[in-house]
């Protein structure tokens, strides 16, 4: 499966789990979370960082899944 991120993606993180993809970069909305069926994904949240995005340095999820540090 593809999609448009809208830029380039600069992070990408599978949940531990592997449900769930979160995404950083691109030009509007640049943190995304896209649920995963095991064919399409489905994007399931937004949050527009602005310019912090263009610094961030990593993307990881806690060991539960139920947080995302960018």
């Amino acid at each position: 499966t593809s999609l448009d991120f809208g830029g380039n993606c600069l992070r990408i993180k599978w949940s531990p789990d592997g449900r769930y993809l979160a995404a950083v970069g691109g030009t509007t909305d640049n943190f995304k979370v896209y649920s995963f069926n095991g064919k399409t994904l489905t994007q399931v949240a937004s949050l527009a960082l602005g310019a912090a995005t263009n610094n961030t340095q990593g993307l990881d999820w806690s060991p539960d899944g139920n947080f995302i540090a960018v």
